[in-house]
């Protein structure tokens, strides 16, 4: 029963990061994770963290982690 507005308020304040940021910062995460599995494909990976469009998935994750999903998966 919180307000949207107030929740995120208090959740910068708690953390020092917006909620949105923790999100898709833990979803990185998972996706590093994915991302090693050579035969799952980048859009599985996106479909299956909620990002319908991949390409969005792909700017979201060079945001977070430097690289864009296809060129960390050639690090790994």
């Amino acid at each position: 029963y919180l307000n949207p507005s107030y929740f995120s308020r208090y959740f910068k304040k708690l953390t020092g990061e917006n909620f949105i940021d923790h999100v898709h910062r833990l979803k990185m995460d998972l996706a590093k994770k994915l991302l090693q599995n050579r035969y799952e494909t980048i859009e599985t990976i996106a479909l299956k963290l909620g990002y319908n469009d991949r390409t969005y998935f792909s700017r979201v994750f060079k945001k977070y982690v430097g690289f864009s999903p296809s060129e960390y998966r050639e690090m790994r």
